[in-house]
């Protein structure tokens, strides 16, 4: 997994200028949410919270469309997204995979209509589990997302979950597990030197997501009781902020200028996950990173009626997905006869839990199968589509590039899944294994005349076969493959009421 970390918090980039606009966290720092992180701090100081193994956390995504089931997150996008996610906290010693999916369709959640988004939250909750909901809104247009202890769920806006970087997740999650801002107190009025000069002399400031805050000063033994109460985390009186003029930046602007109350000048740390930045290196300091664990380690201690438990002692498949399939059927810019009858296929990939395969263009088609292959029977005639198979296991894919085909369907309008006189075709042996002839067995209901050939993975006809009488009852065809190059074939059979294909591979 590659762990170069990709990192612009809450950000959306502005072309032709240095800085990014501005995206708020909406997580309510409540005394209650800054007594249970120095708790955490407090547990991590007097025992070992980190492992050299992984620590695994399930999600149930709660994906939220309107009434109508219109505008919902997509899960390819979902497990792309959790394999970044991933990628975040790999320093931290967490796992992130997918307990389930859970679909609703509800206007007033979708977008974030109060108080029905709490009531809708609050009935789809699921327990044991990190509860995260993605939704067209939150309550304020330029929040990206937020946490709420009162539900213990985050909520994403759908725009700022498909970031690239995945930093909006990243940074909500970091709340989740008890991290405050390490500009606590300063998100609404950052510091500037015209407001507070360049010795900043207040004791306390208070923001609309924070209760007084004790200012933190440069080498204050009393680190865990102001800021952030993370004593590796600076001062950060809102540098990067910028003032407060709707952009981020990714330094101090007043580094070397700026002096705490004690006449000390304040050495910031502009990039860290949890801070206001336009940063592209961003962190987690060693002491948040203990926070966090100490936080998993009292959830997963806490008991299972208790609404911030986690279910702990399931590994799921961490072994990474490197490459996409090969898509072999239908094949790049491939005319398919028919239009409700198509047999999907691909070479499957190691790692991969399940396929999504994608058919977009005249429909808009999403189908998860766990096999290397996908049967159709509702596409349009004469049309155009592409389709693409994404492969992933519980905590995601990282691919930067997925295989994708242009076909072309037909106006036939024969079945390829069903002969009306046919009861069961099984070909053997396959794989072949050096095989010379290939069996094909028929269980047939009544007497038919069956037309057999012998199809490419690109469509193309390898031998025409012939029609066959086929008699009631059991038989068996043997064919012959002596000539035929390793790799995928199928068996057509058609008959006037249907027709019917069958994979199989030649392995020499």
């Amino acid at each position: 997994m590659n762990k170069k970390i990709y990192l612009t918090l809450l950000l959306v980039s502005i072309l032709g200028s240095i800085g990014f606009a501005q995206h708020w966290c909406g997580t309510h720092q409540t005394e209650e949410f800054m007594e249970r992180l120095e708790a955490n701090v407090k547990y991590a100081n007097t025992h070992e919270v980190r492992s050299p193994d992984f620590k695994y956390i399930p999600i149930v995504f709660h994906l939220v469309a309107d009434d109508d089931g219109v505008g919902r997150m997509n899960e390819e996008s979902v497990f792309l997204q959790l394999c970044r996610l991933n990628e975040l906290y790999i320093p931290v010693g967490l796992q992130f995979y997918v307990e389930s999916f859970n679909y609703v369709n509800n206007s007033d959640m979708f977008n974030h209509v109060v108080p029905n988004v709490q009531g809708g939250m609050s009935s789809n909750r699921v327990d044991g589990v990190l509860n995260f909901y993605i939704l067209a809104a939150t309550h304020d247009d330029n929040v990206a997302g937020y946490y709420t202890g009162g539900l213990d769920v985050l909520v994403v806006r759908k725009s700022n979950f498909l970031e690239e970087n995945s930093e909006t997740s990243g940074h909500e999650i970091g709340h989740l597990l008890s991290l405050s801002h390490p500009h606590y107190g300063w998100e609404d009025e950052p510091y500037t030197p015209a407001q507070y000069g360049e010795t900043v002399t207040i004791t306390t400031i208070s923001s609309s997501q924070s209760p007084t805050v004790p200012v933190e000063i440069m080498d204050d033994p009393n680190c865990t009781n102001t800021g952030d109460r993370i004593c590796d985390t600076p001062p950060d009186y809102g540098f990067t902020q910028n003032g407060g003029n709707g952009i981020f930046t990714c330094n101090n602007p007043w580094e070397g200028i700026v002096k705490d109350r004690n006449g000390v000048l304040i050495e910031s740390i502009p990039n860290l996950i949890m801070g206001y930045n336009a940063c592209t290196d961003n962190y987690f300091t060693e002491g948040q990173i203990d926070a966090m664990n100490a936080d998993y380690i009292s959830r997963i201690n806490s008991g299972s009626n208790q609404q911030q438990h986690f279910k702990s002692g399931y590994t799921p498949n961490l072994n990474e997905i490197t490459e996409a399939p090969n898509l072999i059927y239908p094949s790049v810019a491939e005319n398919v006869d028919t239009y409700n009858s198509i047999l999907f296929d691909w070479d499957p990939v190691p790692n991969a839990d399940s396929y999504i395969v994608v058919i977009s263009g005249d429909a808009d088609y999403r189908i998860q199968v766990n096999t290397d292959e996908l049967f159709v029977s509702n596409l349009e005639p004469s049309s155009t589509y592409g389709w693409k198979v994404i492969p992933v296991n519980e905590v995601g894919y990282c691919l930067d590039l997925i295989n994708s085909n242009l076909f072309f369907t037909g106006n036939s309008t024969s079945s390829t899944n069903e002969i009306e006189e046919v009861n069961n075709i099984q070909v053997y042996p396959n794989p072949t294994l050096g095989a010379t002839d290939i069996k094909l067995a028929l269980d047939i209901d009544k007497e038919v005349e069956l037309k057999l050939s012998i199809v490419s993975v690109d469509g193309k006809s390898i031998e025409t076969l012939g029609n066959k009488n086929i008699q009631a009852g059991n038989s068996v065809q043997t064919i012959s493959i002596e000539n035929f190059t390793s790799g995928v074939y199928f068996i057509k059979a058609e008959s006037q009421t249907g027709t019917l294909v069958k994979r199989f591979v030649v392995n020499k």
